[in-house]
């Protein structure tokens, strides 16, 4: 009976080292993800750094990774020089290797991301040398404030007591939503998509006090939140894929105030383009019985996601917040796309796509034409 104990005891420890091999082997061969010199990404999570010496797999620093929750582990980068040219994969090995020795509970975590990162700013083993090789952890510092802490405070200041109904102190240098949604009490059977991303606050706090204001709580019906890819990086953020999309049919105010606050807790944008045509899209299917399509788009944020205005089946409303300096001629274009209409906090743009070649358009201070079926701004007029 001991001996039978023996061996199965023998077979689990040798599966399970098997297992873990295994792990390290796939960890070190996947593709590498090349940069110039690696910068550290601060905008979400904290880091911890395992240094290695030039073509030694010895780590330092590792007490302060022992201080981690592992579960609070998020990704993992083993940084080093693309420099010499050649195969790294013993060495990357020997580098995965040492980290499952000392830390062995990381590669039994699904959870974890992990990243080849080679650099290739260098021309010789000395100029290699002066680069970081080794681990950058990335981890979830549950004491930390969000890149956007200000933004998710404005709103949580603003709407602290949800019952509230006294917005009079309420003060907005653009009210783009507020006037657009108030000259357009007809729209019904609505489907809010709204950018969440930073600085679109203000505009996120017109569109909860309307609601909360509105007596018909029905004529919202759906709601999409997207902060364009969860704190994604760029290079991860792929069209149609990027993410970061949430959506209620609740009509519950603190439901939709909740949803606000997670969607911008979840990520901020980060970049420059916004995910906007997928977060319709999802929205146009998540709820086909939505009539009125209503886009509150952060006007000075280019479109990511254009190229797949064409999927898009129903007329989009396209509140533009932030145009006071200009219109983004991008979202012209999506409301030509879906046969929408443009809304600013002076006017209502409607049959856009009724436009023929070589009309003139006066938005504003601004004056388009329509070039080859698109608008473009003109000067001089």
């Amino acid at each position: 009976m001991l001996n039978k104990i023996i061996i199965i005891l023998c077979l689990s420890i040798s599966l399970t080292c098997f297992a873990q091999q295994n792990k390290i082997k796939d960890i070190a061969s996947q593709p590498n993800k090349f940069v110039s010199t690696y910068q550290i990404d601060t905008r979400v999570y904290s880091t911890i750094m395992l240094p290695m010496s030039y073509g030694n797999c010895n780590m330092q620093n590792t007490s302060e990774l022992r201080k981690i929750n592992p579960n609070l582990i998020k990704r993992i980068d083993l940084v080093y020089t693309a420099f010499p040219i050649g195969d790294f994969n013993e060495l990357t090995e020997k580098r995965i290797q040492s980290l499952y020795t000392n830390f062995p509970n990381l590669f039994s975590n699904p959870q974890i991301e992990w990243n080849l990162v080679a650099q290739s700013n260098c021309q010789d083993i000395e100029g290699a040398k002066l680069l970081y090789h080794g681990f950058v952890i990335y981890y979830i510092d549950i004491n930390k404030k969000p890149a956007n802490y200000s933004d998710i405070n404005y709103i949580k200041e603003r709407f602290k007591d949800p019952n509230n109904t006294d917005f009079s102190k309420f003060v907005f240098k653009d009210s783009s939503v507020l006037k657009t949604l108030s000259r357009n009490a007809d729209w019904s059977k609505i489907l809010v998509v709204a950018d969440l991303t930073g600085s679109m606050s203000p505009y996120v706090a017109q569109l909860l006090m309307w609601y909360r204001l509105n007596t018909k709580k029905d004529k919202i019906i759906h709601w999409v939140f997207f902060n364009d890819g969860d704190f994604k990086t760029e290079d991860q953020k792929k069209i149609g894929n990027t993410g970061g999309i949430y959506d209620t049919k609740s009509d519950s105010f603190e439901v939709v105030l909740n949803l606000s606050l997670e969607t911008m807790m979840n990520g901020n944008g980060g970049d420059a383009a916004e995910n906007d045509v997928e977060a319709l899209l999802k929205g146009i299917k998540l709820c086909p019985e939505c009539e009125d399509i209503v886009l509150i788009a952060d006007n000075n944020s280019p479109i990511r996601d254009l190229e797949l205005a064409k999927e898009i089946t129903k007329p989009i409303k396209i509140i533009l917040c932030g145009s006071s300096l200009g219109v983004n001629t991008q979202f012209l274009d999506l409301a030509i796309q879906t046969k929408g209409s443009i809304h600013t906090i002076e006017e209502d743009l409607q049959n856009l796509v009724d436009l023929s070649e070589g009309q003139i358009l006066k938005i504003g201070k601004q004056t388009f034409k329509v070039v080859n079926g698109k608008i473009v701004a003109i000067k001089g007029m």
